[in-house]
This record gives structure tokens, C-alpha cells and sequence, in this order.
């Protein structure tokens, strides 16, 4: 059996994003069993291939609920304009509840705000950043991922830490990637 780099990326990605990871009622060490399977789709033995079938299973799976919720962002109008961006908030409202732990981790949510920009590119509409939050109904938490419209000026960072200081909410910057 042979396997395409493309297709390897795409099978790490979803092992290691696991919707399991996000449905509720899992531990905290569910992200360790994740990463075990990963690793374990890299070796060379008969079991690697099942993780590697698992993994694209995984990721085909998130491919279609983000073309389909983003779909219904945008013939929903659940979609909003403020100053120089575009938001929305994924919550059981606004996005189908069977989906929503799609978007709960950060591959999810970003390749969503990605393929909404995409989108909006293809609709000739202006070009804005966008920026989405996902209810983590458990953890009583949103993720938010905001995306800039410039490859070499992201201020989203900045906005984000000036935002919660000035409403006193609380946040977490686990991942921000400035560039």
C-alpha cells in the first residue's frame, strides 16, 4: 500500500483532531490517546494502516460538516459586519448541534474562517477579516479564531488581549499565531 504526503498530512490532522477529542464527557488525557494514534499511523507495522484509514475517515468528516455549516452561515445571515470585519458566533442556534464539536477545536474553527474567506473571495465580496467563536457548551467556553486578510499584518492578537482587559473577561492565548 502506498500513501500520498497530502494524503498523510490530512490523516494526522484528523487523528489528531479528533471530534472525539471534543465531544463532552471526555477526559482530559483524550488529546494523549490522539497523539498515540498518530504516532502509531507512522510506523511500519499492520496496524498503522487502520489508523491511517481512521484518520482520513476523520478528516472527510470534518471537510463536509465545514463546507456545510458554512453554507448555512451564509443563507442564514448568521453571518455580521463590524467596522473593518466579518464575526459569528457558532452556538446551538447557529450551527447544527451534531456539528458543533467539529468547531470546538482550533483546526476546525480555523479551516471554517478559511473557507469562508474563500468563499467570500469567490462571491466578489470584499475582502475583510473574519473572526468565529465556538460555544464549548462543557467547558462553558468559546474558542475564537480570527483571521486576517494580510499575510504579513495579523492584529487580532492585540484586539483580543485589548478587548478582554477592557471587559474583564477572562482568556487564554494557547495558540496565537501573529503572523
Amino acid at each position: 500500500r502506498s500513501l500520498s504526503a497530502v494524503d498523510a498530512v490530512y490523516s494526522l490532522s484528523g487523528l489528531l483532531e479528533s471530534k472525539s477529542l471534543h465531544h463532552g464527557g471526555q477526559d482530559v488525557d483524550q488529546w494523549k490517546t490522539n497523539f498515540s494514534n498518530a504516532y502509531s499511523s507512522l510506523s511500519n507495522t499492520q496496524h498503522s494502516w487502520g489508523y491511517i484509514e481512521t484518520g482520513i475517515g476523520e478528516s472527510i468528516e470534518l471537510q463536509k460538516a465545514i463546507v456545510k455549516q458554512g453554507g448555512l452561515l451564509i443563507e442564514n445571515k448568521h453571518i455580521s459586519f463590524v467596522g473593518q470585519f466579518r464575526y459569528s458566533w457558532l452556538t446551538p442556534t447557529t450551527c447544527n448541534p451534531a456539528t458543533l464539536s467539529f468547531f470546538t477545536g482550533s483546526l476546525g474553527l480555523t479551516k471554517l474562517a478559511l473557507f469562508l474567506q474563500e468563499v467570500f473571495d469567490q462571491m466578489r465580496k470584499r475582502s475583510k477579516p473574519i473572526v468565529l467563536g465556538a460555544l464549548n457548551e462543557k467547558k462553558e467556553t468559546f474558542l475564537i479564531v480570527g483571521i486576517s486578510t494580510s499575510p504579513t499584518r495579523n492584529m487580532f492578537g492585540h484586539v483580543f488581549e485589548k478587548a478582554a482587559i477592557d471587559t474583564g473577561a477572562r482568556i487564554q492565548l494557547h495558540t496565537f499565531d501573529g503572523s
